[in-house]
């Protein structure tokens, strides 16, 4: 189990860009064999908290979005997300802000299916954020962007693809 485990994190860490087909892989196994499903959500989780005390930010982006891609394909529960959306908006910094856009980026719409008083209440700590103006540019235009795709209702960030969709 941990070698399979291993495996599959440190291929999406290699290729983020493939994380909704490793988590789909992940789905997938999690039906037959739930402890390995649990197992890489846990170590995946631990990658994202160490990664974000030490202020890694390349791995934190990476663990943050195989949690999300996790969350979608339903091997986390959306509690998960939510709580790491809210550690990030806590103590902002110009990271942790962008961390969060590409994080709900990735689960919006899954977790405003869901959860969508919790959305709400995210997107409206976003707009204060936006409004307070302490944040950098960067990070304005990554909230802004984020409320862009918000609109649009996630249309071209769906939680799962329905390729993907295989339990």
């Amino acid at each position: 189990m941990g070698l399979l485990s291993k495996a599959i994190i440190k291929a999406q860490m290699t290729s983020p860009n493939f994380t909704h087909v490793y988590a789909a892989l992940i789905a997938v196994i999690n039906t037959k064999l739930p402890e390995i499903g649990s197992l890489i959500a846990t170590r995946a989780m631990i990658m994202y908290k160490r990664s974000f005390s030490r202020n890694n930010r390349i791995v934190c982006i990476a663990a943050a979005k195989m949690i999300a891609h996790l969350i979608n394909q339903k091997v986390l529960g959306e509690y998960a997300g939510l709580q790491i959306i809210m550690i990030l908006l806590m103590n902002v910094s110009q990271d942790s802000v962008e961390i969060a856009c590409d994080f709900m980026t990735e689960v919006g719409q899954v977790l405003s299916e869901v959860s969508p008083a919790s959305v709400s209440v995210i997107f409206e700590r976003f707009k204060n954020l936006l409004h307070e103006g302490e944040i950098e540019q960067k990070s304005q235009y990554s909230i802004e962007k984020l409320f862009a795709v918000r609109k649009t209702g996630f249309k071209n960030h769906q939680g799962v693809i329905a390729e993907l969709d295989l339990v």
